[in-house]
């Protein structure tokens, strides 16, 4: 059994990562199709569809952890999405790949991949297989509420806030990126 404060915090930072990283790549698909293409893991035919098909896939596992009939579906799509990320990452990382753009955020925010983002998304997966747990042991109170929502937005202001400090300029001249103006020939 999780403590209900925990459970319900981690719902709502889960539907914010998700929906807004749906909803990032969704208003920049072509970027985003780029920055699926530059990790070089699925064949180049694919690669349209399943960039067209993972923003979906976040929002739906975003808006699954929220309503409680889906929230079991809903986290193991979470879990899925970010095991999936972090091999991904662990992939190119071992590959010496580094100075691409990990697609965390809207493309523009240009997040180089890094071992802190696969932990991340590790971290973040741990939290979706806890609500597996049943929410329990006490009532939630009107101070408990508040908690939530304000532990919440803070966590991922600081999610996003550590992405904006860690962030490196991306090299990588694949699609979607362009060539610094030094280094055009």
């Amino acid at each position: 059994m999780i403590d209900p404060v925990v459970h319900y915090l981690l719902v709502c930072l889960l539907a914010l990562v998700f929906v807004q990283g749906g909803a990032a790549k969704l208003t920049a698909r072509d970027e985003f199709q780029g920055v699926v293409s530059s990790y070089r893991l699925l064949p180049p035919a694919i690669v349209p569809a399943f960039a067209a098909l993972l923003p979906i896939a976040e929002l739906a596992a975003g808006i699954g952890v929220i309503l409680p009939a889906t929230r079991h579906p809903g986290a193991a799509l979470a879990l899925a999405l970010l095991v999936m990320f972090a091999l991904a990452m662990t992939i190119n990382l071992a590959r010496g790949r580094t100075e691409i753009d990990c697609g965390c955020f809207k493309s523009g925010f240009r997040q180089t991949i890094s071992a802190w983002l696969v932990g991340r998304n590790l971290l973040l997966a741990a939290g979706a297989a806890l609500l597996w747990l049943p929410a329990g042991g006490r009532a939630i109170g009107n101070f408990d509420v508040f908690l939530v929502i304000a532990a919440s937005m803070m966590l991922f202001l600081g999610y996003y806030s550590v992405g904006v400090l860690t962030r490196k300029p991306v090299t990588r001249y694949g699609a979607g990126f362009r060539k610094p103006l030094a280094s055009r020939t």
